[in-house]
């Protein structure tokens, strides 16, 4: 799917660059959902400005759903990050990014340590394989400051 020219101009003014504008255009293409969309920037934005010293690389995240007992599914993201050097144990933690809608950020963010718990239960619901890794890494690179 290819962004109209309008709109990949709009976000190199609002986002400052075109790697950002090419980090929309790869979310567009990775995602068909606008709610997966809004949880991959949100993510990328939640770590660059709260925990940037955490995480260097994202790995395996996965798009889906989670059903709940209270309702509609909320979707979610289940990913992956290697810490940083010096930020916890070397090897990977577990993540899930879930929708919340009502709550104040839209979303939540819960870090499950070194084992994942809520992406292995079976009211998990992945959806179809996209690459949502090489999107959420492309939005906090770009989000962080240079090396």
């Amino acid at each position: 799917m290819r962004l109209p020219a309008t709109l990949v101009f709009t976000l190199i003014l609002i986002c400052g660059s075109a790697a950002c504008a090419q980090a929309a255009a790869e979310s567009k293409d990775a995602s068909t959902h606008p709610v997966t969309d809004f949880l991959l920037t949100k993510t990328a934005a939640d770590f660059h400005a709260q925990r940037p010293a955490v995480a260097t690389r994202f790995h395996d995240v996965r798009a889906g759903h989670v059903a709940t007992t209270h309702g509609s599914p909320r979707r979610a993201l289940c990913e992956q990050f290697t810490p940083a050097p010096g930020n916890g144990p070397a090897g990977r933690a577990f993540f899930i990014s879930i929708e919340s809608p009502g709550g104040p950020n839209g979303y939540d963010l819960i870090i499950e340590g070194d084992e994942p718990r809520l992406c292995q239960q079976p009211t998990f619901v992945q959806d179809r394989h996209h690459d949502t890794t090489a999107v959420l890494q492309a939005w906090f690179d770009h989000m962080s400051p240079a090396s």
